[in-house]
C-alpha cells in the first residue's frame, strides 16, 4: 500500500518539472516537519490574489502565520526579481498579520538578499531548505526533487566566493578601473572557458579607433554559445568593463556597438558596469537591435555574482546570459 503523502515520479531522468508539482513537494515536507501547522495551499484572498501556501510556526511571540510564495526556478536576474518583490508587497498589503517567506531551489546574491531583507521577507533558498528540512527530505527521497536540495561538501574557500569578495573590494572610479577590468576578465574566463577558447585582450580595429578588453573567440558546436553563432553571428564573444563612478552613457554604449561587426567580430557583445544604466544608454542598445541586429547585453555586478553562485551550486553559469538576453527581448512586447 502506498504510504500517504508518497509521491512517485515515472522515468525520473526524464522528468520536467512543474511549479505546481514543486508546489505539492513542499506541501507534503512541510506537512512532515513538525515546527509547522495549519499547512495550506491555494487560499484565496479575493479574486485577484491567491495564496501558494500559507503555514503557522511557534514564534518568539506565539504563533506566526506565514505566507509563503515558492518559485521552482533556480535562478533570478535582478529583472526577474522585481516582479516577485511586487507580488510579496502585494501579498503584505493584504494579509498584513502574516510574515512573507520567499522559498525557491537556489542561491540569491547579497544584493537581492539585501532588497528582500528591505521588505521584511524571509528568504528560504536552497541551502537554508536543505538544512531546515533535513529530515523530511530524506524521509520522502522524492527521485528528483531530492536533488535540488542535495547537501554539498564544502572543501575551504571556493574560488567563486573569492571572486566575489574580490569584486566587493574594488572601488568604483578610475583608481580602480584596471583592476576591475582584469577581475571582470578572470570571471568571464573562469566561467566560460571551456568551452569559448581563452580570451585575445585588448584589440583595436583597423582605424585605431576602439580598443575592447575581452574577445572569446567562440567555436562551440553545442550549447548557448553555438546558439549565439548562428542567431547573432557570435564569432567572438566581445566583453569590455567599465568601472565607472556615473551611470552608463549612450556614448559608451554607441562606441561599444561601433566595434561589432558582421565581417569583424560579430554581433555579440556584453558590457559590465557597476552602476545603473541611463535612459539613452539603454534605447541607445534598443536601436542597435531593432537598426543593427546588434545583441549588447548590460551585465552589472549582481550578473557576474550570480554566474559565479550558479557554478558553485553546479549548475549552468550560462543560465545567467540566457535570461538576460529573454529579459531583453521580451522588453519590446
Amino acid at each position: 500500500m502506498q504510504q500517504e503523502n508518497t509521491i512517485i515520479v515515472k522515468d525520473a531522468d526524464k522528468y520536467i518539472v512543474s511549479e505546481k508539482e514543486f508546489l505539492q513537494y513542499i506541501y507534503v515536507v512541510l506537512q512532515k516537519s513538525e515546527k509547522f501547522q495549519n499547512v495550506k495551499t491555494g487560499e484565496k484572498i479575493n479574486e485577484y490574489l491567491e495564496l501558494d501556501m500559507t503555514v503557522e510556526r511557534e514564534g518568539e511571540e506565539g504563533i506566526e502565520k506565514l505566507v509563503i510564495e515558492v518559485r521552482q526556478a533556480a535562478l533570478f536576474t535582478l529583472d526577474r526579481i522585481q516582479p516577485v518583490i511586487a507580488r510579496l508587497r502585494q501579498i503584505h498589503k493584504a494579509v498584513s498579520d502574516a510574515k512573507c517567506v520567499f522559498l525557491f531551489p537556489g542561491k540569491l546574491t547579497d544584493r537581492l538578499n539585501q532588497i528582500f531583507e528591505k521588505y521584511g521577507v524571509e528568504v528560504w533558498d536552497r541551502d537554508y531548505f536543505a538544512a531546515a528540512f533535513r529530515r523530511e527530505i530524506d524521509q520522502i527521497q522524492h527521485p528528483v526533487f531530492q536533488n535540488f536540495f542535495a547537501v554539498r561538501q564544502i572543501s575551504g574557500r571556493e574560488k567563486e566566493l573569492e571572486f566575489i569578495d574580490r569584486l566587493n573590494l574594488c572601488t568604483l572610479g578610475k583608481a580602480d578601473w584596471t583592476n576591475y577590468q582584469k577581475l571582470a576578465g578572470e570571471i568571464l574566463t573562469y566561467l566560460f572557458c571551456p568551452p569559448l577558447s581563452a580570451p585575445l585582450t585588448e584589440r583595436i580595429d583597423i582605424r585605431n579607433n576602439y580598443k575592447r578588453q575581452y574577445i572569446f573567440p567562440n567555436y562551440c558546436n553545442t550549447g548557448l554559445w553555438a546558439y549565439l553563432r548562428n542567431v547573432y553571428t557570435a564569432d567572438y564573444i566581445v566583453a569590455d568593463a567599465m568601472n565607472t563612478s556615473q551611470n552608463l552613457s549612450a556614448k559608451d554604449v554607441r562606441q561599444f556597438s561601433d566595434f561589432l561587426k558582421v565581417h569583424g567580430t560579430g554581433l555579440f557583445g556584453m558590457i559590465i558596469t557597476r552602476r545603473s544604466v541611463s535612459d539613452s544608454a539603454y534605447f541607445t542598445a534598443r536601436e542597435a537591435w531593432v537598426m543593427q541586429k546588434k545583441m549588447i547585453l548590460i551585465l552589472h555586478d549582481n550578473d557576474m555574482e550570480q554566474m559565479l553562485l550558479e557554478k558553485l551550486s553546479g549548475r549552468n553559469p550560462e543560465n545567467v546570459i540566457r535570461q538576460k538576453i529573454e529579459d531583453f527581448r521580451f522588453s519590446f512586447e
